[in-house]
C-alpha cells in the first residue's frame, strides 16, 4: 500500500520493482475504489505514465471529479498482453488521521486499516 500525500495530486508516485526487465509496463490501470470509475494511462503511444527506475508517475487528471481525501485507489501496471505485472493501493495520509478508520483485531490486540 502507498500512502500518498493528497495536496499532490493529480500526479500520483508509486514505488515499483519490476522483476522482469523484458516485460515492459505499457500502461496503468487506475480504479477508484469507491465510485469504480477506471482509466488508462498508457506510457508508450501519449504517456501520462512516467517510469523510472525504482518508481513511476501517473497524472490522473481523468479521474479527479471522483477522488477526495477518503478515496482508495487501484493502481495496476500491465505490460503488452494486458495483464497486470504489478499492482498497489494507494490511500492519502489524510484519511489515516481519523481513528475511525482503524478497529482492533481482538484476538491479537493490534489495529488494522479498515
Amino acid at each position: 500500500m502507498t500512502i500518498f500525500d493528497y495536496d499532490n495530486l493529480p500526479t500520483i508516485t508509486i514505488s515499483y520493482i519490476l522483476r522482469d526487465a523484458d516485460n515492459p509496463t505499457i500502461g496503468v490501470w487506475v480504479t477508484n475504489q469507491e465510485t469504480k470509475e477506471k482509466a488508462f494511462f498508457d506510457a508508450v503511444t501519449a504517456p501520462t505514465v512516467f517510469i523510472n527506475d525504482g518508481y513511476f508517475t501517473v497524472d490522473v487528471t481523468s479521474l479527479l471529479t471522483g477522488i477526495n481525501a477518503n478515496t482508495s485507489l487501484l493502481v495496476s501496471a500491465v505490460d503488452s498482453n494486458s495483464d497486470p505485472i504489478y499492482r498497489d493501493i494507494v490511500v492519502f495520509e489524510q484519511r489515516l488521521d481519523v481513528e475511525a478508520d482503524y478497529e482492533q483485531n481482538d484476538e491479537t490486540g493490534e489495529y488494522i486499516f479498515a
